[in-house]
């Protein structure tokens, strides 16, 4: 199953007047936040090795990274014990984009936010609360 790919937001409502680069900005963080939690699979660990350490060190920011990787997130990129987190909260409910336009409400829109560590933290504290909470139930 594909969750996201840049291309779909590019190609939609994006704004014009932004580089497209933007458009990997929030796929790009939930990426590095299943990066650093261990939450991707075997076989993507292997096949993006060089580019999970250069964002292990700072050298790539979230969104070069997702474009990096292609620009998609897919269930095949994924550990199996994730799979149903993700599958709820970033595919059916949509609940990662609430989330995601509650914590950064003071930009225009999602293709705004700034790809810096001070935001991929904020956000990625706000994912582990969402992943313990939905692992307690589950």
């Amino acid at each position: 199953m594909i969750y996201d790919k840049a291309k779909y937001h590019f190609e939609g409502d994006f704004p014009p007047e932004l580089p497209k680069e933007q458009a990997y900005v929030h796929g790009g963080m939930f990426l590095g936040w299943l990066s650093e939690n261990a939450l991707l699979s075997n076989e993507f660990c292997e096949d993006f090795k060089d580019e999970r350490e250069r964002f292990r060190q700072g050298e790539l920011r979230c969104g070069s990274f997702f474009h990096l990787i292609g620009g998609v997130l897919a269930d095949d990129m994924l550990a199996p014990d994730v799979i149903p987190f993700v599958k709820f909260y970033y595919g059916e409910k949509k609940r990662y984009y609430a989330d995601y336009c509650s914590l950064f409400h003071e930009y225009p829109t999602i293709y705004h936010v700034d790809d810096n560590p001070q935001n991929f933290r904020r956000l990625s504290d706000r994912l582990n609360e969402r992943f313990e909470g939905w692992k307690a139930v589950h």
